[in-house]
């Protein structure tokens, strides 16, 4: 039997989501290197908690998930910075 790769092995398996497309979105994302790629790309912007690279990731993935305004990461009906199972699968 072959070694699954290590994106499918790190993927969530009996997470319940309420943003079930963003799984495989967020390994394929991976398995073809544009998580790694936007992580490189330079924004001019101060960095404190967190980078503005994630601040990047994060925004294409509320968009993928169709949330309307930014706030909605957090504080919409189904908050996205909540979803273990799409943060896991996006990384």
């Amino acid at each position: 039997m072959s070694q699954l790769p290590t994106e499918t092995r790190d993927a969530p398996t009996a997470t319940l989501t309420g943003h079930a497309m963003l799984v495989p979105w967020g390994l394929f994302a991976r398995r073809i290197g544009l998580v790694k790629a936007l992580e490189g790309v330079p924004i001019p912007q101060r960095q404190r908690e967190y980078t503005p690279q994630t601040k990047l990731i994060e925004f294409l993935v509320s968009i993928l998930a169709g949330c309307a305004y930014l706030k909605d990461i957090s504080h919409g009906p189904h908050p996205l910075d909540q979803d273990l199972a799409a943060a896991q699968a996006w990384g």
